[in-house]
């Protein structure tokens, strides 16, 4: 029994060399159970006896070393002491397992042994791959390397281009007593304006899986079409002096104040009235008579009826009398002749203070 256990010592030495001292109850164990197994005689107690005395009942087994799995297979003691010799010289220290690991990058695959304990990333370096910043992975980059393990690497790129859109132009409308109701005129043509957007695409190996709006801004102003339209009904008895826009009834559309009252008219071709204003001016057309604690004096105006079919236009208050003072009336109109005047008569009018 002694000597068994002698040989038993032998073939544990023998499995140190190759396994490391952390394995050193491994090694026994396995030396003991190959004795056993083995059936070796018990032939010495040296434990320094030469491998080659080993003899089996069983015909020698040989040694298979599979590197091309990475890994090494070995049959006995003497066959694994040749082997730890041989890797030895190229992984000095302790000897751990290889594994095999294919890196796949480009169209293309590295197939290398690794030693235990190498991390993905590692290998990916070790194969001679340059990853770019966002280059990513099949595994994570700390993961410790398997036995045929693959590791495929994804390419990330990004690429930017820019679209235009056009942006339709609108139409307004405007209304005008230079021209006679039913007629229009385009005062100003519109233009499209231009919407750019810039696009920034994210490419993994070649192929776009997603797209972002990085810009999206308007590069032209769209010009609105203008068309004018007349409202004029007959004859503006007062023309302005400038221009106002009007709306499709011949009313304003910018006002400071609005009044609707009735409305006499006056003249003096018959010296029915004098031909100076209250104010001393001139009496005619356009300067109309007010009473100036409604209306103040010098105020600009533009006097129309309600449905637009009766037009006096532009004036200025500058005279008064005794039915605008009295507050029966709100606007008494000058009129060249006797005959307008007649033909006005008395009707309600809508009075815009424009200025």
């Amino acid at each position: 029994m002694k000597l068994f256990f002698a040989k038993a010592r032998g073939f544990g030495e023998q499995a140190v060399r190759l396994c490391g001292h952390r394995f050193l109850v491994l090694a026994l164990v396995l030396a003991i159970s190959v004795g056993s197994v083995l059936c070796v005689p018990v032939i010495a107690a040296d434990s320094t006896e030469s491998a080659d005395a080993m003899t089996t009942e069983a015909e020698p087994q040989k040694a298979v070393a599979d590197m091309d799995a990475g890994r090494l297979v070995v049959s006995n003691l003497k066959a694994m002491e040749g082997a730890t010799l041989a890797l030895s010289e190229q992984y000095p220290g302790e000897i751990q397992p290889l594994f095999r690991v294919t890196v796949k990058a480009d169209d293309a695959e590295t197939v290398l042994c690794v030693p235990q304990g190498t991390t993905a990333a590692k290998a990916v370096a070790l194969a001679g791959i340059t990853r770019g910043e966002e280059d990513y992975l099949s595994v994570p980059d700390s993961r410790f390397v398997s036995d045929r393990l693959e590791v495929a690497i994804t390419r990330v790129g990004y690429r930017e281009y820019t679209k235009t859109f056009s942006i339709s132009y609108k139409t307004e409308t405007k209304y005008t007593a230079d021209l006679r109701q039913g007629a229009s005129k385009v005062q100003r043509s519109g233009s499209a304006g231009v919407r750019t957007v810039t696009y920034r695409e994210r490419v993994e190996n070649g192929k776009v899986v997603s797209t972002e709006t990085v810009k999206d801004e308007v590069t032209k102003q769209p010009v609105n079409k203008i068309i004018l339209k007349g409202t004029k009904v007959g004859r503006v008895v007062s023309e302005a002096p400038m221009s106002i826009e009007l709306n499709s009834i011949g009313h304003p559309v910018k006002y400071l104040k609005k009044l609707t009252g009735k409305a006499t008219a006056y003249t003096s071709d018959r010296g029915d009235s004098g031909s100076t204003t209250a104010l001393g001016g001139k009496t005619q057309v356009g300067v109309v008579a007010v009473d100036p604690r409604v209306i103040p004096y010098g105020t600009k105006l533009w006097i129309v009826s309600p449905d637009g079919k009766q037009v006096y236009g532009y004036a200025v208050a500058g005279d008064t009398g005794g039915a605008v003072r009295s507050g029966k009336i709100l606007v008494d109109l000058y009129f060249d002749t006797y005959g307008e005047c007649s033909k006005f008569g008395r009707r309600t009018m809508d009075v815009y203070i424009i200025g």
